[in-house]
């Protein structure tokens, strides 16, 4: 697969995580000790050095911190610390081919089968690092990786990685390294590192004065991808609505298109109610990437359900007039026999007793909010 790294212009869309990250401690913030040297990952709990070499923790609690540090200079991308690690080391008299550090953590659950997760992390080549490379990536594992590489390359093929066309040289800003992955399931281990030979990396040098290739890591994460779901197909009555999608999951972007007949196209669940058959098409935005559903509304012309409006034709004493089936918002005027307007209620809550009416004929005209006008003959008797 290839790196993603984008910048999404749409102007209702906003990036976010939607789900728990599976990633403990996906910062390095929580320390059960403050690092006092380098060679300390392992404070940063669960986090640890999978093949025996000696990646480090920086943080601001300590002289072995940030942004000043053995390998140069950095600001964290949030909170107080990172890790780093040596992923290339070639040395000019031929010494420590292809010896790597890497970084690794169990998540907190495993990934299930067939779903996708958003995977990303972010990097920044340390301004100290002679080398920059072009191989960066992540590995998503089953069992642990044996400890037995003894400081050298994990030969494994990472699914998420940074764009081998590239090098990978910003030492001013984090990079964002991110893909979405597809599980097979059971996956519970993750590790980040370069796991190709020295003969496989593209390189950079003479770049700084540390005689490797070395990279902060921050924010890490992984966390399930939400279903779009826009419904299953259905039917309605003319003038009757129906609710489509599902509960909306917490920083998905959403958009339905058309807007046409819907209370509001920008969430997971709007109200649709159209007067002719349509298909509505649900996209929603997540780690960089839309996915779409489809439903089709039919519309059927020859059926009812909304409750009947019935106003009555007689009224004897002081009742009010009551109108069954009354809709909010509905406009209720009274006019006498003479064609003289003396009542009327934009919002009519059947609050209209007819105390004050003289014995006669009166026209009643609601006007629904549709725009649809019903009118009807009132006898009082007293």
């Amino acid at each position: 697969m290839r790196l993603t790294i984008a910048i999404v212009l749409i102007a209702f869309w906003a990036s976010a995580k939607a789900q728990v990250n599976l990633v403990p401690n996906p910062s390095f913030e929580i320390l059960d000790t403050c690092p006092y040297n380098l060679d300390q990952l392992h404070f940063a709990s669960p986090w640890f050095s999978p093949n025996g070499n000696t990646p480090d923790l920086f943080n601001g609690c300590s002289t072995v911190g940030m942004p000043q540090n053995a390998a140069g200079w950095q600001m964290p991308r949030t909170g107080n610390g990172y890790a780093g690690m040596g992923i290339y080391n070639y040395y000019y008299n031929g010494s420590n081919i292809n010896m790597r550090e890497y970084i690794a953590a169990p998540l907190l659950d495993t990934l299930k089968a067939g779903k996708k997760y958003c995977v990303e992390f972010y990097a920044s080549r340390s301004d100290s690092s002679f080398w920059a490379i072009n191989r960066l990536g992540l590995y998503l594992s089953v069992p642990p990786i044996p400890n037995d590489n003894q400081g050298e390359t994990i030969n494994v093929t990472p699914q998420i990685f940074f764009d081998t066309n590239q090098i990978l040289i910003d030492d001013t800003s984090w990079v964002r390294v991110s893909e979405i992955f597809t599980a097979n399931g059971g996956e519970r281990y993750l590790y980040i590192g370069n796991f190709y030979g020295d003969s496989q990396t593209d390189t950079l040098s003479h770049l700084g004065i540390v005689v490797s290739a070395y990279y902060y890591i921050d924010d890490v994460a992984i966390y399930e991808i939400a279903d779009c779901v826009a419904g299953s197909n259905t039917t309605i009555c003319y003038k009757d609505s129906i609710q489509l999608g599902t509960a909306p999951t917490p920083g998905v972007s959403y958009l339905w298109l058309p807007a046409y007949g819907l209370n509001n196209p920008n969430i997971s669940n709007p109200t649709a109610s159209p007067d002719t058959t349509i298909t509505y098409t649900l996209s929603q935005m997540e780690c960089d990437v839309v996915s779409t559903s489809a439903v089709t509304v039919t519309v059927d012309h020859g059926c009812h359900t909304a409750s009947a409006i019935v106003i009555p034709t007689m009224l004897h004493g002081d009742q009010n007039i009551f109108i069954s089936g009354l809709e909010k918002n509905s406009k209720f005027e009274l006019y006498d026999d003479r064609g003289r307007l003396i009542y009327s209620a934009e919002d009519y809550q059947n609050d209209f007793w007819s105390t004050n009416l003289a014995a006669g004929i009166y026209i009643a005209r609601l006007t629904r909010p549709d725009g649809e006008q019903i009118a009807k003959k009132i006898c009082v008797v007293r």
